[in-house]
């Protein structure tokens, strides 16, 4: 199933900066997007750590919610997107303007924001909708990825065995260092630098990712599905690289689809547009 590119529904008028903080330049240029809305009649406020006196701060990624906010825009690297995408509640688009590396889910430089407010204002913007996965440890929920959920083991004397199903089917099972099971948009992160397989950023597919096995495994593209993973080490369970989780052995780790997407403001459609951040 291909997610597609959709047109904007209503006019967008309030926006809520985010930004990395404790950099003074991002800052500076956070402010400075606020001030570009507010002179394209779109009422704007700040995420804290970011202040002025001249707008409103947000305490939390709750207050965005609770302030019905119709956009969020990120002033940062990828980093900061993924943390902010994970943070926020409801589905509101969110517009990356890159300040780190090579900026794979941000839309424009901060030298773009005048032109891309104003195509905003004027409702000249697509909406880009990426799948999340989710991953549920007993009773325990773990906070959705954009990218991938990575198992990995803490024993670094031997490669334990990994039990793997798929919507209850007979599992397979196999000793290596770790499973990765990624979105499209993280096929082109953690999982491109193990060799697997790049996926176009708009299907909806799960890419499960074997990592050092004992004998050579290939990457397994699958439709959306139950994946039920096994250890027999303790392992820990990374989401986007950003947060840590234990994970007992012999405990089981199910990994899904998250029921709400990311949505990214987008000026135009591009295809293989993270390849193409790559360089290639």
């Amino acid at each position: 199933m291909v997610l597609f590119l959709h047109r904007p529904i209503s006019r967008i008028k309030t926006a809520c900066i985010v930004s990395k903080g404790n950099n003074e330049e991002i800052d500076r240029i956070g402010i400075k997007m606020a001030e570009i809305f507010k002179r394209n009649k779109i009422e704007p406020c700040l995420l804290k750590p970011l202040v002025s006196s001249d707008y409103e701060s947000l305490d939390s990624f709750a207050s965005i919610s609770k302030a019905k906010i119709d956009l969020v825009v990120v002033v940062g690297g990828d980093g900061t997107i993924l943390k902010t995408i994970r943070n926020i509640v409801d589905n509101v688009p969110v517009l990356g303007i890159n300040m780190g590396g090579r900026g794979l889910l941000a839309e424009v430089t901060p030298q773009d924001g005048e032109k891309a407010v104003e195509s905003i204002a004027k409702g000249k913007y697509i909406l880009d909708k990426r799948m999340r996965l989710v991953a549920k440890v007993g009773r325990k929920i773990l906070p959705p990825a954009l990218n991938e959920i990575y198992i990995d083991r803490l024993t670094k004397l031997r490669a334990p065995t990994y039990k793997i199903s798929v919507d209850d089917e007979p599992p397979i099972s196999h000793r290596m260092d770790g499973v990765m099971v990624s979105t499209p948009t993280g096929s082109t992160g953690h999982a491109l630098s193990f060799g697997s397989s790049v996926i176009h950023e708009k299907m909806e597919t799960m890419l499960l990712t074997p990592i050092a096995p004992i004998l050579r495994m290939p990457s397994i593209i699958l439709p959306p599905s139950k994946v039920a993973i096994e250890s027999t080490d303790n392992s820990s369970v990374l989401i986007d690289g950003q947060l840590d989780f234990p994970f007992r052995a012999k405990n089981e780790i199910v990994i899904s689809k998250y029921d709400n997407y990311a949505l990214f403001i987008r000026f135009a459609s591009l295809p293989l547009r993270q390849l193409k951040r790559l360089g290639y």
